[in-house]
């Protein structure tokens, strides 16, 4: 079993595991990150996540608002041809 999938029709002569392995646990920068740093990030992600339930919050105010108006429009077209319908039901009878 290698690490990695080879392309197609294709297989690496040599994987060297334990090289791949250990750069899948390295960590993006060496040395670490310090506390004010660590809390410096976190603080964005968090401004980051109040950010997108915000506007997740207005995009489904904006659903629920277009379906109210939809629902309004569609009401007024059927009562807009039900009246057509008589108009046209009362020219037959003529």
């Amino acid at each position: 079993m290698t690490a990695f999938a080879p392309p197609l029709g294709r297989r690496p002569a040599f994987v060297n595991r334990r090289a791949v392995l250990a750069a899948a646990v390295r960590p993006a920068y060496p040395g670490g990150m310090d506390e004010a740093r660590a809390h410096t990030s976190i603080a964005r992600i968090d401004a980051a996540l109040a950010r997108i339930e915000a506007a997740a919050r207005a995009r489904t105010a904006e659903v629920d608002s277009l379906g109210r108006r939809h629902a309004a429009l569609r009401l007024r077209m059927e009562e807009a041809i039900a009246a057509l319908d008589e108009v046209i039901a009362r020219e037959d009878e003529a």
